[in-house]
């Protein structure tokens, strides 16, 4: 059934497709189309007026604040260098490991590594054994390291993380919760990345490594790679 505008209202809603100069009275509309000038109120209705009076909505997603992991998420983008601090200050709480990230890469990963070394070398300093000399220049420090791929820099985190080079007996942490955070920070360097150690055996019953500090123990695993360079160093002493 059709049905037609007796006559011209007030109370009447227009739809701007039909255009202000036409005589209703001549002009045949469906319910659907002339809708009186108050709230929708039943579902099909309402349904009718929005596709009638407004434009299709705006379906860009838009987020607030929030956590991700360890960062935090503000208009669609991930606070990557907020985030790989927080994961690297969970990697290196316990004692004797020292994680640094940096906002920049493709720099010298030697000359990050040594800084990194230096600021270990200083805060251990007491237990170092008197005399004891190690590399001092990102020279030295880039003969001691050896390119790895991705997987084997997140095993190496881990291990770094979770267990104490001097004695690797028992876990000093969880380690599940350290892969994680290891993958993580893998994942957030990118595919791309370039990632380096000193370790070259940690298999049962052997461990072996090329010194980077004054430290008779020391590991570090460092990476760059998109717009980040990541340094987890630990030292020790038996």
């Amino acid at each position: 059934m059709r049905w037609v505008a007796p006559s011209v209202r007030d109370d009447l809603f227009v739809p701007k497709q039909l255009g202000w100069g036409l005589d209703l009275r001549r002009v045949r509309l469906s319910p659907a189309a002339v809708i009186r000038g108050r709230p929708c109120l039943s579902a099909a209705v309402r349904r009718r007026c929005h596709a009638v009076r407004h434009s299709p909505p705006d379906r860009t997603m838009r987020y607030s604040r929030g956590r991700v992991g360890a960062g935090s998420v503000e208009n669609g983008t991930v606070d990557v260098a907020a985030e790989l601090r927080a994961l690297t200050g969970s990697l290196s709480r316990e004692d004797g490991v020292v994680g640094r990230v940096v906002d920049q890469a493709g720099g010298s990963v030697p000359g990050l590594v040594r800084q990194v070394a230096a600021e270990a070398e200083e805060a251990w300093k007491q237990y170092a054994v008197e005399g004891a000399v190690g590399p001092d220049t990102p020279v030295e420090i880039d003969d001691a390291l050896l390119k790895i791929d991705a997987e084997r820099a997140a095993e190496l985190l881990t291990y770094l993380a979770t267990y104490d080079l001097v004695f690797p007996g028992s876990a000093r942490r969880g380690r599940a919760h350290a892969r994680r955070a290891a993958e993580r920070v893998v994942r957030l360097l990118g595919y791309e990345a370039a990632w380096y150690t000193n370790i070259t055996d940690l298999s049962p019953g052997a461990r072996a490594w090329n010194q980077v500090t004054r430290h008779t123990f020391d590991g570090v695993v460092a990476g760059t790679g998109g717009s980040f360079s990541v340094v987890l160093l630990q030292v020790g002493e038996d």
